[in-house]
């Protein structure tokens, strides 16, 4: 569901082939309900987006390539900057790029960032790209929020901690093979924001999942 120049052998994916065939309009959205008990426990839809998943108007966003100069590769976009409340750290200071990914489940970010807002909220660095958390904790940490066109997106402790039948996991992490400045707004964001990714209108929008 990436774009075009990013498949293998310059192979036309499915979607892009249901749009060339006329087939359906170019977009497609996604729903992930992250209660594993909730119904229905997602939705991907073809062709549109579905206003019974979200509240509100989505919030678009231009999608830009990560360089300039560069193919269209992913479904990535220009963030305004990020803040951890309660005196919490600023992350993305003056803007960063981030990706969109439904196959990541975290939030990844740059490791100084990352580590700087797990330390705040006290999460124990496992050395492999992951925190742990105290669960008993989650009623006192902080909001954590992302700038996207000027429109705050934030996430509380209840959406941004992968509790695991008691074992608790912060929900943002690192790659630690990579030194990337990119962000990728997994799984953790998209449960609580519902997302479209519109190719008709290079842009990427974001509402309030319900």
């Amino acid at each position: 569901m990436a774009w075009p120049a990013n498949a293998i052998d310059k192979a036309v994916p499915p979607f892009n082939n249901l749009i060339a065939q006329g087939l359906v309009t170019p977009v497609f959205s996604f729903y992930l309900n992250r209660d594993i008990n909730g119904q229905p426990g997602g939705e991907l839809l073809l062709g549109g987006s579905d206003p019974d998943h979200y509240t509100g108007a989505l919030t678009y966003v231009p999608v830009v390539p990560l360089s300039p100069n560069a193919q269209q590769l992913w479904w990535s976009f220009n963030i305004g900057g990020g803040s951890v409340a309660n005196g919490g750290p600023q992350f993305c200071s003056g803007g960063c790029m981030a990706m969109a990914d439904t196959g990541t489940t975290l939030i990844i970010g740059p490791t100084t960032d990352i580590r700087n807002i797990n330390n705040f909220i006290n999460g124990q660095d496992q050395g492999n790209g992951y925190y742990n958390l105290d669960c008993n904790t989650m009623g006192s940490l902080p909001v954590i929020s992302f700038l996207i066109n000027g429109v705050e997106f934030p996430l509380t402790p209840n959406q941004y901690v992968v509790n695991n039948d008691g074992s608790c996991l912060s929900g943002f992490g690192y790659d630690t093979g990579s030194s990337a400045t990119i962000w990728t707004l997994g799984d953790v964001f998209i449960g609580p924001y519902y997302s479209e990714f519109d190719f008709g209108n290079s842009r990427l929008g974001f509402a309030q999942a319900v």
